[in-house]
């Protein structure tokens, strides 16, 4: 698959919502790099976690390097990983469970 970028006219000639039409070509482009990136020992995504929730990397192996970035101003994301999955944690301030929210996310063997 190859992606070609619209411009601004090719999205406002489209029917729906700008917000839609947006979603939509993020979509496209996320799946444009998982193919690209498939078998090299990276892997990324965006996945809407609670305190405790677990995301699945899909990489051959327990990875060496984790970034995750929640989506709530303010709350403190960290995680524990394994050959399968990212164990997300949650955190206000004061220590109690965050909200859900979007946690964008990297691994890399």
């Amino acid at each position: 698959m190859t992606y070609t970028a619209k411009t601004a006219k090719e999205l406002r000639e489209q029917g729906g919502s700008l917000l839609s039409k947006i979603a939509s070509e993020l979509a496209l482009i996320q799946a444009e790099l998982a193919s690209i990136i498939a078998g090299t020992g990276f892997a990324c995504g965006s996945e809407s976690v609670a305190d405790g929730g677990t995301i699945a990397h899909g990489l051959d192996g327990t990875p060496d390097v984790v970034i995750l970035t929640g989506s709530v101003a303010g709350e403190i994301i960290t995680g524990t990983v394994d050959a399968t999955n990212i164990t997300v944690s949650i955190k206000t301030n004061l220590g109690e469970a965050g909200q859900t929210q979007t946690v964008s996310w990297m691994a890399k063997l």
